[in-house]
């Protein structure tokens, strides 16, 4: 049968029921479930029983409605009617059922109880001790070294940036195995606010003279020589974690910021960095790294 309802409210029993515990000797035991086990309820005439289940009771289901069955929140009261009777309940905390079976109620006085359930959790594991403040700076050194020691300037043409338009230029670049971490600049040398933001990252393959460009290694190409480059191939490259949030580069103004590119498994490649075009001029920056 589905739930039941009392002749009085749950919560006037509740009240009765720890009342009643309160004049006697209850008895009040804990009790780890099983589900592979059907557990035992005892009750007793004129009494209720109750069962504090670890989470939120989603259905509760009786055999008979010789015991009456109340359940509210993660609370089951049950209230025999008659002596002598045996059923079963059974009660869902949201996918997990349980099973018991509900003892014949006596018809002597005796002492009701509550069962407190509980999942059998194992008790977390201490925690391991961490390093001491030596250690951690230790650890961070020796991780910081390989990285620091790969950092490279890169060389560009600097009369490039001296000219009118709004120029990028690669300063460094370091590496791990996974990726390449780059610092840029960008300078405005027009008489109007660029947009700035971070940019869309290439990797190119030229069809021709390949090879003479890949000689430029930590190199930045100038837009002359990069226009001898007709035909090549595109491919996009995923970055991440860059410094340089979207805003107005005034005239005159520049700006540094650091992002990682990620290694598309060469050892050495030609990268467009590719930003919003200036009207009707191209704002990019192509290095060999």
């Amino acid at each position: 049968m589905l739930k039941r309802t009392l002749p009085v409210t749950l919560a006037l029993l509740s009240a009765a029921t720890y009342a009643c515990w309160a004049g006697a000797q209850t008895e009040i035991t804990t009790h780890i479930i099983d589900q592979k086990v059907v557990e035992k309820l005892a009750t007793s005439l004129n009494h209720t029983s109750m069962v504090e289940l670890p989470g939120p009771v989603t259905a509760a289901v009786i055999g008979t409605e010789d015991v009456r069955m109340e359940y509210r929140d993660n609370v089951v009261i049950l209230e025999p009617g008659k002596a002598g009777v045996k059923t079963n309940l059974m009660v869902w905390i949201g996918d997990q059922r349980l099973v018991y079976e509900v003892m014949p109620a006596s018809e002597t006085s005796q002492f009701p109880y509550v069962i407190r359930e509980e999942f059998d959790t194992p008790a977390p594991a201490a925690a391991a001790p961490g390093p001491s403040p030596e250690e951690a700076r230790a650890v961070r050194d020796s991780s910081l070294d390989p990285f620091l020691l790969s950092m490279r300037n890169i060389t560009a043409c600097e009369d490039t940036f001296k000219s009118k338009g709004v120029h990028v230029k690669v300063d460094q670049v370091g590496e791990d195995h996974f990726s390449y971490y780059v610092r840029l600049t960008a300078v405005n040398r027009t008489k109007h606010p660029y947009r700035i933001v971070t940019p869309m990252v290439y990797h190119l393959n030229p069809e021709f003279g390949a090879k003479t460009f890949l000689r430029a290694v930590d190199e930045q190409i100038p837009d002359k020589q990069f226009d001898f480059v007709k035909f090549y191939d595109s491919e996009a490259v995923s970055s991440h974690g860059s410094t340089l949030p979207t805003r107005d580069l005034k005239p005159g103004e520049s700006v540094s910021w650091a992002m990682a590119v990620n290694k598309i498994g060469k050892p050495i490649a030609m990268y467009e960095f590719r930003f919003p075009a200036d009207g009707p001029e191209r704002v990019h920056a192509v290095v060999i790294f």
